[in-house]
C-alpha cells in the first residue's frame, strides 16, 4: 500500500507545491531544481543507509565469506551456478515478453484495464482542476491547487479502507495452508467503484461558479476515495492470483494504466473549449447569467429572471473589484517607475555641475592673455640665449637622452618587453652616438656608451633570434622581431628572409645535438619546418615589406611607441635638437621581394631543413629501443606531416613523406633484427649449462614425484604453487631448464610484443586531409594504402623472416652443443637436456611461426645419443643371462608348456629382467622425453643391439657344438649356469638334443616376447629381430601351426603384462 500512496500523493501534492514555487520569487526553475534535489539526496542517502536485500546477492556473499574464512573452495550457491549462463534472451524474455504475454491473459486483462481506465480519469481529472477553479472560478492559481488537498484526504481515506479490508482477508484466508482467495482483495473494490462514480457526477455537476466550492471540494474527496480502493485492490488481487509472475502482472499494469493516464489529459482542453461553446446556446434553457457587456441599457437585464439577474450582479461586482486590484497594481508600478526616474535627473544633474566646474577651471588655464604672455616669455628666452646658447643646449638634449637610452634599452630586455622598440631606441642612440662623438668635452662618456651600445646590440640580437626561433609567437611577434632584426642590421626584405630561414634550420639543426634526445625533439623539430614554412607563405613579403615601409614613411622622433616612452623626455628634449636627429629617418635597405623570389627562396631552404629533420630524426630513433615507442613517435610524426596546413613549396607531401617513412622502416626493421639476434642469449645460456654440467649437475636432474619437498609447499596463497610444481615434475622441468626458458620466454615476449604492436598498426586508420589542390584523391588514396597496408605488411614480412631466423640459428646452436656432447657419463643426460630445451621451445612458438615450418631434424639424433648408451649397459647386463638361453639344454619352467605338441606360454625370467631394466633405466633419464618417436627410436636401437648381441652368441654356440659332444652339452650349459646339480636333478637322463631343441623353442618364445614389446608404431620392413626370430624358426623346422601359436601366445602374453612396463607400452 505504501507503494501505491507513492505513486498517488506526489501527483496531488505537486500541483500545490509548484504553484508556489512559480508565483514566489524564486520563480519557474526551483520546480525542477527542487525535484532534482530531492532525487539526489534520496539516492545518497539510500546508497549509504539501506543495505542489499536480494536473497540471492546475500547467500552469494555468504558462500565467499565461507570460501575465505574455512577455505573450503567447494562451498557455493546455486545460484553462483547459473548467474554466469544468463543471456540476453533470458533478460528480454524476463522483462519484456512475459509481461506482454501476461497481458493478454483473461484476468490480467480485465482487472488491468479497469485499473488503468480509473488511473486515466484520476490524471484526466488533475488537468481538469486548473480549467475548473482557476480559468471558471478566477482563482490564482495557489488557490485553485487547494482542490488537490481534497483528492489527497480522500486518497488517506480510502488507505484507511483498504487496510481495515486486510483484516477481513485475513480471516477469510485463516487455515487454508498457503491457498489463499484472491477474491477477499474485491469487497473494498465494489464500494470504491460507486463512491467513485458519485464524486465524479458531484465535480461535473458543481463546477458552476455560481455553486459553491464545498460541493467541488466533496466531489474531489469522493473521487480520491474510490480511486485509492480501486487501484489498490486490482494490485493486490493480480498478485494473490500470480503468486510467482506477480511482478510480471504488476509490469502489464504499470504500462497499461502509463498508456492511459498519459492520453487521457488530452482530451481535457478539447473537451473544456467545446463546453464553453455551447455556453451561449444553453442561456435561454438555464437560469445562468449572460455576459452583462452585451446589454445596451439596465433595462435589458430584468429581461432575465432574477436569478440570473443576481448572478449578473454578483458578476459585475466581482469585475469591479478584479478592475480595482489591476489598477491600483499599475500604479503602484508606475509609481515606481517615477521615484527612479526622479533619481536618474538628480544624479544627472550632480554629474553637469562636476563637469561645468571641471571646464570653468581649465578655461581659467587656457585664456588668451595667459597663453599670449608665455608666447612672449618663450620668444624673449630665445632671443636672449641666441644661437651659442641654442648649440650648448642642443648638445646637453642629445647627451641627455644619449645616457637614458642604454639604461631603457636594457630595462626592456629584461622584462621581455618590444623587441622593435628597443631596435629604435639603440637606433636612435647609435644616431645620437655619432653625432656627438666629436665632442671633445664628453668623449669619455661617449666612448663608455657606445662600448655599451655595442652589448646591447649583440644581446638584442640574440634575443631577436631567440624570438624567430620560438613557435609559440604570434604573426605580430614575429613581425616585429623581423623588422627589429632589419632595422638594427639595416636589412632588406629578402635579407630578413634569408635570416628568418637560417635561424629555424639552425633550431632544427640544434635541436638534435643535445645529449639526452626523446621524441618530442623530433616532433618539435618537424613542427619547427612545418611553421617555418606556413610563416613565410604568410609574412612575406607582405606583411613584413609594409611593416618595414612603415618604419621609413616618418622620421624616428615622430614615432608613437617611441614617444610614448615617458623616460626619454622627448617632449622636453626635442626642440633643442638638431635638425638632423629631429629628420632622421632609419635606413632599410629597399629590394624588390616578391612572391616568386620568397617562394624561390623557401623552394631552397626546404629540401635541406627537411633532409636535417630527417637526419634529426633518425638520430633521435637510433637511442630509441622500444618498437612501440618508434611507433607512437611515427604516428605522431605523420599526423603532423600529412595534416599540416598551408601549401608546401620546395618538397611535396608525399616526397616528404617518403622520407620520414623511409627513416621510420630502417629503426623499425632493425629493432626486428636486434630482437631476433638476442636469441643467442639463449644459446648462451645452453652452452653455458652444458659447459659447467659436473659442477651443476643436480640443477639439471628434474624433481621426482615422490620429493620429499612436494609435501612442503606453502599452500597459504592457493593451490597455484602446487600446480606449478606438478606441473614442473609432469614436464621434467628442472631448474637448469627453467632458468634458459626463463631467458627464452623473455626473449619471446619481446618478440611477440613486436607482433602485436604490427598487428595494431595494421588495423589503424588515417585520416588524411586535402592537401589544398597538391595531391589529388588518387594519391590520398595511394598514401592510405603506403601508410595502412604497405608498411604494416613489410614490417610483418620482416618479423616472420626475423622469427624463422631465429628460430633457426637457435637449432643451429642446440646442434652445435649435441655435436660437442662427447662419451663421457653425462652425454645421456646433456641429450636429455637439450632434447626437454628442444619441447620447451616447440610449444613456445614466436607468434606467426608454425610448428610445420621449423623442423628439429637434430632430435632424432639427440635421442639416439640417449637411447644407445641405455640399451647397451642393459644388454651388458644381462649378457650372462642371454648367453643361458641361447645355450640352455635345460630349462625351468619345461613342466608349464602346454598344448599339443607342448609349447611355452609364458617366456624366460631374463627376458622380464630385461625389460624390467630398460623400463628402469628409461625412468631415470625422466619420462617426460620419451615421446612416441623416442620410443620408436629406442625400441628400434633395442632390437637392433639385441640381434647383434644373439648373432654373436651364435658364433659361440657353433664353435661350443663343434668341441663338445652330445652327452657334454649338458654339462657345459651347467658350467655357464653354474647350477648343474639342480639341472641334472630337472632333466635326469633326458635327451640332449630334444632338451637342446627345446630351449631354442623357449629361446623363439622369449624373442618373440621381447619383439612384440619393442615392436614400433611404424613397423619397418626387413626388421633384424623378425628375420633373427624367422631364422630360428627355420632352424627349428616348426609346424606352420606351432610357429603361429608361439607368435600369438607371446603377443598374448604381452598385452597382459605390458602394464608392468609403461613407458615400453605406449603407442
Amino acid at each position: 500500500m505504501s507503494y501505491s500512496l507513492a505513486v498517488i500523493v506526489g501527483p496531488t501534492l505537486g500541483p500545490l507545491v509548484g504553484s508556489a514555487l512559480i508565483e514566489s520569487y524564486l520563480g519557474w526553475r526551483w520546480t525542477q531544481y527542487l525535484a532534482g534535489i530531492l532525487q539526489i539526496s534520496v539516492v545518497l542517502i539510500g546508497a549509504v543507509v539501506l543495505d542489499e536485500s536480494y536473497e540471492p546477492v546475500l547467500l552469494i556473499r555468504k558462500a565467499r565469506s565461507l570460501r575465505t574464512s574455512t577455505g573450503n573452495w567447494a562451498l557455493h550457491t546455486e545460484f553462483e551456478e547459473w548467474v554466469g549462463n544468463l543471456t540476453t534472451y533470458y533478460y528480454l524474455n524476463k522483462f519484456g515478453i512475459r509481461p506482454v504475454h501476461m497481458l493478454f491473459t483473461p484476468i490480467c486483462f480485465l482487472v488491468a484495464l479497469h485499473a488503468s481506465f480509473i488511473f486515466g480519469v484520476f490524471y484526466a481529472t488533475l488537468a481538469a482542476f486548473p480549467i475548473l477553479f482557476e480559468q471558471a472560478r478566477g482563482w490564482d492559481p495557489v488557490i485553485g491547487s487547494l482542490p488537490f488537498l481534497a483528492l489527497l484526504i480522500g486518497i488517506l481515506l480510502g488507505a484507511i479502507v483498504v487496510a481495515l479490508n486486510q483484516r477481513y482477508y485475513n480471516h477469510v484466508n485463516h487455515g487454508t495452508q498457503g491457498l489463499v482467495a484472491p477474491e477477499a482483495r474485491l469487497p473494498s473494490m465494489m464500494v470504491g467503484s460507486v463512491v467513485f462514480t458519485g464524486g465524479l457526477f458531484l465535480i461535473g455537476w458543481t463546477s458552476d461558479p455560481s455553486m459553491p466550492w464545498i460541493w467541488s471540494f466533496l466531489g474531489a474527496g469522493c473521487m480520491g476515495f474510490g480511486f485509492f480502493t480501486i487501484f489498490q485492490a486490482a494490485l493486490n488481487y493480480l498478485l494473490d492470483v500470480f503468486v510467482r509472475w506477480g511482478a510480471s502482472a504488476i509490469a502489464a499494469n504499470t504500462f497499461l494504466r502509463s498508456t492511459l493516464a498519459a492520453v487521457f489529459p488530452l482530451f481535457i482542453d478539447p473537451i473544456s473549449q467545446k463546453s464553453r461553446a455551447c455556453v451561449p446556446e444553453m442561456t435561454s434553457l438555464t437560469t445562468e447569467a449572460p455576459d452583462p457587456k452585451i446589454f445596451k441599457s439596465w433595462e435589458d437585464a430584468f429581461r432575465y429572471p432574477i436569478p440570473a439577474v443576481r448572478r449578473m450582479e454578483q458578476q459585475l461586482r466581482s469585475e469591479i473589484s478584479t478592475n480595482r486590484e489591476r489598477l491600483r497594481t499599475l500604479v503602484g508600478s508606475s509609481y515606481r517607475d517615477l521615484l527612479g526616474t526622479a533619481d536618474t535627473i538628480v544624479q544627472m544633474d550632480r554629474q553637469i555641475y562636476e563637469v561645468e566646474v571641471h571646464m570653468g577651471s581649465i578655461s581659467q588655464k587656457c585664456n588668451s592673455r595667459l597663453l599670449e604672455r608665455h608666447s612672449a616669455n618663450t620668444a624673449a628666452a630665445f632671443k636672449e640665449l641666441g644661437a651659442e646658447g641654442r648649440s650648448q643646449n642642443a648638445r646637453v638634449s642629445q647627451l641627455a637622452v644619449l645616457h637614458k637610452c642604454p639604461d631603457l634599452v636594457s630595462s626592456i630586455l629584461k622584462r621581455s618587453g618590444s623587441l622593435l622598440l628597443a631596435a629604435k631606441i639603440l637606433v636612435l642612440s647609435r644616431h645620437l652616438h655619432k653625432k656627438t662623438a666629436s665632442t671633445e668635452s664628453a668623449s669619455a662618456f661617449v666612448e663608455k656608451v657606445r662600448v655599451r651600445l655595442g652589448k646591447l646590440r649583440r644581446k638584442l640580437l640574440l634575443l631577436i633570434d631567440r624570438r624567430m626561433a620560438n613557435l609559440d609567437l604570434d604573426s605580430e611577434d614575429l613581425v616585429d622581431a623581423i623588422c627589429a632584426f632589419s632595422l638594427i642590421t639595416s636589412s632588406s626584405c629578402a635579407d630578413a628572409l634569408r635570416h628568418f630561414h637560417y635561424i629555424r634550420l639552425n633550431a632544427i639543426s640544434s635541436g638534435f645535438q643535445q645529449e639526452n634526445l626523446s621524441k618530442l625533439d623530433a616532433v618539435r623539430c618537424l613542427q619547427v619546418w612545418t611553421r617555418t614554412m606556413q610563416d613565410t607563405q604568410a609574412l612575406f613579403p607582405r606583411q613584413v615589406s609594409n611593416a618595414l615601409a612603415r618604419l621609413k614613411s616618418r622620421p624616428l622622433l615622430n614615432d608613437g611607441t617611441l614617444r610614448a616612452v615617458d623616460d626619454l623626455d622627448l617632449d622636453v628634449h626635442e626642440i633643442w635638437m638638431d635638425g638632423d636627429i629631429k629628420n632622421f629617418t632609419p635606413y632599410v635597405r629597399h629590394d624588390n621581394l616578391n612572391v616568386s623570389t620568397a617562394a624561390q627562396s623557401l623552394s631552397i631552404w626546404s629540401p635541406a631543413a627537411l633532409e636535417a629533420c630527417v637526419g634529426g630524426l633518425k638520430t633521435v630513433l637510433t637511442s630509441m629501443y622500444s618498437f612501440q615507442e618508434v611507433l607512437e613517435l611515427r604516428r605522431d610524426c605523420l599526423s603532423l606531416w600529412l595534416n599540416s596546413k598551408g601549401r608546401l613549396i620546395g618538397v611535396t607531401k608525399s616526397e616528404g613523406l617518403d622520407l620520414l617513412r623511409s627513416a621510420f622502416r630502417e629503426r623499425l626493421q632493425a629493432l626486428l633484427r636486434a630482437q631476433s639476434q638476442n636469441c643467442r642469449e639463449v644459446i648462451s645460456a645452453v652452452h653455458k649449462a652444458i659447459e659447467g654440467w659436473p659442477n651443476q649437475r643436480h640443477f639439471g636432474i628434474a624433481p621426482t614425484w615422490w620429493d620429499h619437498n612436494l609435501v612442503k609447499l606453502d599452500l597459504s596463497h592457493g593451490a597455484m604453487s602446487l600446480t606449478n610444481a606438478l606441473r614442473s615434475r609432469q614436464h621434467g622441468r628442472s631448474q637448469l631448464v627453467s632458468q634458459i626458458m626463463n631467458v627464452y620466454e623473455s626473449w619471446l615476449q619481446g618478440l611477440n610484443t613486436i607482433k602485436r604492436a604490427i598487428t595494431s598498426m595494421k588495423s589503424e586508420k588515417w585520416e588524411i586531409e586535402d592537401f589544398d589542390g597538391e595531391e589529388d584523391f588518387d594519391d590520398i588514396d595511394d598514401i592510405k594504402y603506403r601508410l595502412e597496408k604497405e608498411d604494416s605488411m613489410e614490417l610483418v614480412q620482416g618479423h616472420q623472416h626475423c622469427s624463422e631466423g631465429a628460430m633457426r640459428d637457435l637449432q643451429a646452436g642446440i646442434v652445435l652443443e649435441k655435436d660437442g656432447l662427447g662419451e663421457d657419463e653425462f652425454s645421456i643426460v646433456k641429450a636429455a637436456f637439450l632434447l626437454r630445451i628442444t619441447r620447451e621451445l616447440k610449444q613456445q612458438l614466436p607468434e606467426g611461426v608454425n610448428a610445420t615450418d621449423v623442423e628439429f631434424a637434430y632430435v632424432q639424433q639427440l635421442h639416439r645419443i640417449a637411447c644407445v648408451p641405455i640399451v647397451q649397459r642393459v644388454l651388458q647386463g644381462h649378457q650372462k643371462a642371454m648367453q643361458k638361453a641361447a645355450l640352455r639344454v635345460t630349462i625351468a619352467g619345461r613342466r608349464l608348456w602346454d598344448g599339443d605338441p607342448e609349447l611355452p606360454i609364458i617366456p624366460s625370467p631374463w627376458s622380464y629382467r630385461l625389460l624390467n631394466a630398460l623400463h628402469h633405466g628409461l625412468s631415470e633419464l625422466g619420462e617426460d622425453i620419451w615421446t612416441k618417436k623416442a620410443m620408436d627410436e629406442l625400441k628400434s636401437c633395442f632390437r637392433k643391439l639385441l640381434v647383434d648381441e644373439f648373432e654373436q652368441m651364435k658364433e659361440f654356440e657353433v664353435d661350443i657344438e663343434n668341441r663338445l659332444q652330445p652327452s657334454e652339452l649338458g654339462k657345459a650349459d651347467s658350467a655357464i649356469n653354474g647350477d648343474s646339480q639342480a639341472l641334472g636333478h630337472e632333466e635326469g637322463s633326458g635327451d640332449n638334443r630334444d632338451s637342446q631343441r627345446n630351449g631354442k623353442i623357449q629361446l623363439l618364445f622369449d624373442l618373440q616376447y621381447l619383439n612384440a614389446a619393442s615392436l614400433a608404431s611404424e613397423p619397418v620392413p626387413g626388421d633384424s629381430l623378425d628375420t633373427y626370430c624367422a631364422h630360428l624358426l627355420s632352424m627349428l623346422e616348426l609346424p606352420t601351426s606351432s610357429a603361429g601359436q608361439i607368435q600369438v601366445s607371446s603377443r598374448d602374453y604381452w598385452k597382459r603384462t605390458s602394464l608392468l612396463f609403461a613407458l615400453l607400452a605406449q603407442k
